[in-house]
């Protein structure tokens, strides 16, 4: 007896041993809930599961959520949930995957933040907004899909996700919030949609190996340390809609060969192209300028050739120290006051173009300019001399005075533009007739956009249709239309005694009689006879007048009791010809027996071409495998029927002229 337990046991030993490490279900090692109506449970692989209906609870750094833990390694939310809370899944340091279902429609401030291992996420095309540091710090993560519902992308959404490399953002989005993407060092480029206006404070901050942007026309304003330390960045088209450049905007962006800045700009903030020492060749400052900050162009070291703009009065401290390579640099006429260091160590400088209108050069403007020979003075010699030049500019007094007479410009505009509705002006450049100098440049005048009437309606609305209505542009005659939606149909007077206002056939009945082309008339001028039963006859000529009467294709007529010049004839042909009846035998179609329920349902599923059926059957007298089955549940599932009772559709019971039009109404409406 010991030895055939031993034997047993043994033998049980084995079995256990053939199978696969891990067959087993994990175990559920905690639960508990997290919203009023959402639990969690974790298993003992570090499965997290959300599930339950409605929205999650929202949690804080101060309070975490219960299931916090660095045993969880993936995220299952279930449908049902509709709201991931704030926190909620905040310091999930082991964290690698999460599944959100389409039930999601919001997520919580900080959801994401610091889950390190969380390598890609799938937001759902539910989501509208991208909320404040959702994935802050997700320095794994390395691939986001943004769906086209998305409009808004929250301050720091992606802040210090230091792994993404790259990122699509969809033509829905039309902000995005300061920080969104600051310190993604490994994001590589990036395309910012047609509907985002603002490059907001500190964007792509730190973005260090971002080579590529494009920026859409559309956009006015590239805000503070937009692109500051990018500095893989190679190039860099700045849109012309584009009126403000702001402070450290470019700072450090030290691959940056080359940069137009365009007509319109108002606006070049401090620091905006410091620190670019790859910028080479020269750049021009449009005429459109009018403040420029200290610190501009500073350590612009391979920069070469710059030139001021018109209506710039003041030039800023500091603003191309150490710029090492610039040679030329070209003041506007307006100039009246340098500032501190304004060109402080431009060790290459060797010519300076000023103007009579120059009155100050403050404290060390070209201090350790060693290299400048020639300075090109537009005005007399005693003009010169009046001008204050302080301490600290003896390159600038050494240099060689070139000095230009000044004569009286005799000006007049050239290439001037007018401005349409959509396209930009020009105001035209100041040109001296006797000597060929632009004196002034011009400015961009801006489209004007149109000018709208208040419309003219070309087109009525119905019941049944739309209407449009017409604008015309007072200035240019262009046009465009708005439709007016269609009018509300007004109920036709009940003229039956017979059917009562509440009655689930009150609006079908009225439907029904004053449809075009009338579907049926009451069986006199007072009575509908709601409950009285519909022939086959009778249902088939609802159905194919309800269907705007079509022409029967072939005058082929498979059925002996159906004759020419019946009121049902033309009907019958239509449907035997598409399918929508068989008739009751292959010679007959019977138009005077009795319709039943399941014939009315069945007759209106194939008039659609047999749309798949419903998967919900809450009717216990309707089995699988019966010709109606399908129908019957099409039919629930678009709401047409809803059954004799909750539980029964009585399909064989006779069809009633109220239950016929009900259909009929519910399935057209």
């Amino acid at each position: 007896m010991k030895k055939r337990a031993i034997s047993l046991l043994l033998s049980l030993l084995m079995v256990f041993s053939l199978l696969p490490f891990g067959a087993t279900a994990a175990d559920i090692v905690d639960s508990g809930t997290c919203g009023e109506n959402v639990t969690w449970t974790l298993d003992s692989d570090g499965l997290l599961t959300i599930s339950g209906s409605g929205a999650m609870t929202d949690y804080s750094i101060d309070g975490p959520p219960p299931y916090r833990s660095n045993n969880i390694h993936s995220v299952v939310i279930e449908p049902g949930v509709t709201r991931i809370g704030s926190h909620a899944f905040y310091g999930c340091r082991s964290m690698t995957s999460v599944t959100i279902p389409d039930s999601v429609i919001s997520i919580g401030t900080w959801a994401f933040f610091s889950c390190p291992c969380l390598e890609s996420i799938v937001i759902p095309d539910s989501i509208t907004l991208i909320p404040v540091g959702a994935f802050h710090s997700c320095s794994n993560l390395k691939s986001v899909v943004i769906p086209n519902s998305v409009t808004i992308i929250g301050q720091g959404a992606f802040n210090e996700c230091t792994g993404l490399e790259s990122i699509t953002i969809p033509d829905s989005v039309t902000t995005i919030v300061d920080q969104a993407f600051r310190n993604c060092s490994s994001l590589k480029t990036i395309v910012i949609p047609d509907g985002v206006k603002t490059i907001a404070l500190r964007t792509f901050e730190g973005c260090r190996s971002l080579t590529s942007v494009t920026i859409p026309d559309g956009v006015t304003s590239i805000e503070y340390y937009a692109f500051y330390g990018c500095s893989s960045l190679t190039n860099m088209t700045i849109p012309s809609s584009v009126t403000s450049i702001e402070s450290s905007a470019f700072y450090g962006c030290s691959s940056l060969t080359n940069v137009t800045i365009p007509d319109g700009v108002t606006t070049i903030g401090y620091s905006a192209f410091s620190g670019c020492s790859g910028l080479t060749g020269s750049v021009t400052i449009p005429n459109s300028v009018t403040s420029i900050g200290s610190s501009a162009f500073s350590g612009c070291t391979s920069l070469s050739e710059l030139t001021f703009p018109e209506n710039v009065r003041v030039i800023p401290d500091k603003v191309c120290e150490g710029c090492t390579a610039l040679e030329n640099v070209t003041l506007g006429s307006r100039v009246e006051t340098i500032n501190d260091y304004a060109f402080y160590r431009c060790s290459s400088l060797k010519s300076v173009t000023l103007t009579d209108a120059l009155k100050t050069v403050n404290i060390g403007a070209f201090r350790d300019c060693d290299a400048l020979a020639d300075v090109n003075y537009n005005g007399s010699e005693a003009s010169w001399n009046s001008i204050t030049i302080k301490n600290y500019n003896e390159p600038l007094l050494n240099a060689e005075l070139h000095v230009n007479e000044p004569h009286t410009h005799d000006t007049e505009l050239r290439g001037t533009k007018a401005a349409t509705c959509t396209q930009d002006g020009y105001t035209g450049d100041e040109v001296c007739r006797t000597c060929g100098e632009i004196v002034m440049k011009g400015s961009v005048i801006k489209a004007a956009g149109h000018k709208w009437d208040a419309g003219k309606v070309t087109k009525e609305p119905t019941e049944t249709a739309k209407g449009v209505k017409t604008f015309t542009c007072t200035v240019c005659k262009a046009t465009r239309t708005e439709s007016i939606p269609k009018l509300t149909p007004t109920k036709p007077a009940n003229p039956f005694t017979d059917v009562k206002t509440g009655a689930f056939y009150y609006d079908p009945v009225l439907w029904a009689v004053s449809h075009d082309p009338q579907i049926t008339k009451g069986v006199s001028d007072t009575a509908f006879a709601p409950g009285e039963t519909c022939t086959r006859g009778q249902v088939v000529t609802f159905l194919w007048r309800a269907m705007g009467c079509p022409e029967p294709k072939s005058a082929n007529n498979p059925f002996t009791d159906v004759k020419e010049g019946a009121f049902y004839y033309k009907a019958v042909l239509w449907a035997a010809e598409n399918c929508v009846t068989t008739g009751a035998t292959k010679t007959t179609f019977a138009p005077g027996e009795a319709c039943t329920r399941a014939h009315v349902v069945t007759f209106l599923w194939r008039a659609h071409e047999k749309p798949a059926a419903g998967q919900s059957n809450p009717f216990t007298d309707v089995k699988a495998g019966q010709y109606y089955s399908d129908a019957v549940l099409w039919a629930v599932s678009k709401d047409i029927t809803k059954g004799m009772t909750a539980t029964t559709f009585a399909p064989d019971e006779p069809c009633t002229r109220g239950q016929i039009v009900t259909f009929l109404y519910r399935d057209m409406k």
